[in-house]
Formats: C-alpha cells, structure tokens, sequence
C-alpha cells in the first residue's frame, strides 16, 4: 500500500506540475485540459477518500457549477448554456482531484507554484524575443504592447497578466524566506528578476491588472512595516515603488494612452470623441443594470445572458457594441455576468467563492493564497474572466490548490500534535 501510494502521488505530482507550466500558453491549451482530465481521472484510483472538512471547503466552487447546471432547465439557448457547463467543467474536476492529493504542503506545494513561476517566464520571454524580431523586421514600437505582445502564444494580454501578477508574487514569497541567507549577488538578481516581471507586466498594459498589483503590494507592505514597527522605513519603500510603478509606465506611450484613457480627467476619451474599453464599459454595464433589474432574483439563465446583452445594445442602439458582426462584447464584469445568468443568488454564490477562500488564507496566514484572492477579486470589476478558459481554469485551478494545501498543512499539524 506504501509503494503504491508513493506512486500515486509522484504521477500525481507531475500531472500538476504540468498543468502549472502549460497554462501561461494558449498555444498549449488543449494539452493542458487533457491534463487536467487526466488529473481528475488519475483522483479516482486515490487512496485516499473524501474527508468532511474537504467538502466544506470546496463546497461553494461546486455549488457554482449546479447553478450553470440549473441554468439549462431555464435558458432559451440551451446550446450555449450547455457550451457554458462544458467549458466551467474544472469547477468540479479541479476541486474533486485536489482534495484527494495528499502531497501538497511542504517541498511539493513549492515545486508546483515554482513550476507556475517557471511557466510565466518562459511565456514572458517567448513574447519579449518575438517581438523584437518583429520589431528588427518592421520599426513598430507597438510589437511590444497588448496584444501584439501575446499573440505569438495565443494569449489574452489581461489574463496573461494576471497570471503574470501570481507569478510575481510567488517570486517575492520565495525571496522573502532566503533573503536572509542568500549573498548578495543572489538577492541582487532576485530583484532585478521581480522588477523584471513588473516590468512586463506594464508591457501588458492590462490597467485594472497593474492596479491589483500595486494595490496588493502596497497592502503587504504596509502591513509588514505596521507588524514590524519599522513605519518610516516601510513608508520610504512603499514612496519609491509607487515612483517605480508610475514612472515606469509613464515612460511607453502606449501604456501612458491606455492610462490616460482609463482616468479620462479632461473627458477627450468619452464615447462620442474617442472610442476606447472604459468608455464602452459604460456601454455595457448600463445594459447589465438593466437587465439585471428585470431578472435580479434567478436572472436569465447562463445559456441567455450575452442574448439579452445583444437586444439591450440594439434596443439603445449602441452602435460602437454592434460595430462588428462577428465580435459580441460581454459583461465586462463577474459580477454583472453572474447576476444577469443567475440572479442576486448567483451572485451570493460567486462572492462566497470568494469571501470562503478569503478567510481560510487570513486564519491560516497565507498572504500568497490572499494575494490570489484579492487578484481575482479586483480584476473581476472590469473582465468577466470566467467566461474564457484561461480564467476559468486560473481560478478553478488555484481555487481549489490554496485551499487543499491549507488543509493539508491543518491535517498535518493535527498529526504531529497527536505524535
């Protein structure tokens, strides 16, 4: 039984090590789902069984995928909500494989998230040695921004972004714990490593992204100097990372425009001048009010919300939202796009998936785990990130990884109390 439990948990092991490492690549997404069936698959020869306090702590995450069950039963398009049920499947396969994984406290946990940190660099450094071949063959500056940065591994900027913002903060956790003992030249390259991930994360220039960063970090720091009694100190610091932060991005111009069109203080970025995401975010979050009105209880059902989006932009004659035939423009926010499918209880459902994962990291003081947290929470004001893959399995996957390392590490301290 030994042997066979060592074995189980190395393929377990590798299995995530995987998933971790595949998932900054759109290019690898198919590999990546095959791995995380596979995982689910490989949980059911666990030997080990679901414990009581596992169900607890996953409990939310699963009800939210029986609300996109239940809402096929009322949903006009019963294709699309079933589309929307097959795409959220990790909402169930992650949580189930997980919470048999015994390995995931100690050097195990570290290897995985350090295979995650390992993932994102290399997709950082793919984008930045693409784009300055392209920018050799064509002197196009915009190579290095948005979108036409992460095309060449087929993703989304904002989600590659917050990616980028967890990679970061496990870069600095890892620091944090041997800066002590390192030398200096090995502290010294941890910095300019972590500057470096700041850095491309404002090539990016996913704004709402670059806020949860700077909100998060300042946050940590601020903290820590509070605990630490060391206030001047921590206030010199927290002065010249926001310096950092602001000049840095102050510094491309592309990243100043998207900056500036988000703040918008003289009112040339306004719908009828310039069009731009903030200004048709407004666009779409009237629509979500309204709609959201006429159905706040249950809502629309999953499969009918960017329906009932189409008929509100057509109804008010949005014209920049109906501009492209074959683009449809969402929520744009979570939170709106779970109240539109599922009501005021969807949306109770979807903040304990938040609130739940929240507390656990406080009680058991992991300011990683509540960094994620945070991350997700901030980004869903501006992006309804569980309607594409990559956000659907960043947070399904991590969701569930927190939460069966902290009870990992609860269930072995319960042991070495009972030695």
């Amino acid at each position: 039984m030994n042997w066979y439990k060592r074995k189980w948990n190395e393929l377990n092991y590798f299995l995530l090590i995987g998933i971790v490492i595949t998932m900054p690549f759109g290019v690898a997404l198919k590999l990546n789902n095959l791995l995380a069936i596979l995982l689910f698959a490989h949980s059911l020869s666990s030997p080990l069984s679901l414990s009581q306090g596992f169900k607890k702590l996953f409990l939310p995450l699963c009800l939210l995928y029986v609300l996109y069950i239940i809402g096929l039963f009322y949903a006009s398009n019963f294709n699309q909500a079933f589309f929307d049920l097959e795409k959220k499947i990790t909402f169930l396969l992650f949580p189930l494989a997980l919470a048999r994984s015994s390995n995931l406290n100690g050097k195990y946990f570290s290897k995985i998230l350090n295979g995650f940190l390992i993932g994102c660099l290399a997709a950082s450094i793919i984008c930045l040695f693409v784009a300055v071949w392209r920018y050799k063959l064509s002197l196009n500056s915009d190579v290095f921004f948005y979108y036409e940065l992460t095309d060449i591994i087929a993703m989304h900027p904002i989600y590659l972004a917050m990616y980028i913002c967890l990679a970061t903060f496990i870069f600095i956790s890892n620091w944090l714990k041997r800066v002590k003992h390192f030398s200096f030249l090995k502290n010294s390259l941890c910095v300019i490593g972590i500057i470096y991930m700041g850095l491309f994360l404002i090539l990016l220039s996913a704004r709402t992204e670059m806020l949860a960063f700077t909100v998060i970090i300042v946050t940590g720091l601020v903290i820590y100097g509070i605990k630490k009694k060391r206030i001047l100190q921590t206030a010199l610091i927290v002065i010249l990372f926001l310096s950092f932060v602001f000049s840095s991005a102050l510094i491309f111009p592309n990243v100043k425009d998207r900056l500036k069109e988000a703040i918008n203080y003289k009112g040339e970025y306004s719908i009828d001048k310039q069009w731009g995401g903030r200004a048709l975010r407004f666009l779409q979050w009237d629509c979500c009010l309204d709609v959201i009105k006429k159905n706040f209880l249950v809502g629309v059902g999953g499969g009918d919300t960017q329906d009932e989006l189409q008929k509100c932009y057509i109804e008010k004659e949005y014209g920049p939202l109906l501009i492209y035939d074959d683009l449809q423009y969402n929520a744009h926010n979570q939170y709106f796009e779970v109240m539109i499918g599922y009501g005021v209880i969807g949306l109770s459902v979807f903040l304990a998936c938040l609130l739940l994962p929240g507390l656990i990291a406080i009680k058991a003081n992991e300011p990683l785990f509540l960094a994620f947290v945070i991350l997700i929470a901030i980004g869903s004001l501006t992006e309804s990130i569980l309607e594409l893959n990559k956000g659907i399995v960043f947070f399904s996957f991590f969701s569930s990884f927190f939460i069966a390392q902290s009870f990992s590490n609860k269930e072995t301290d319960k042991k070495n109390v009972g030695c």
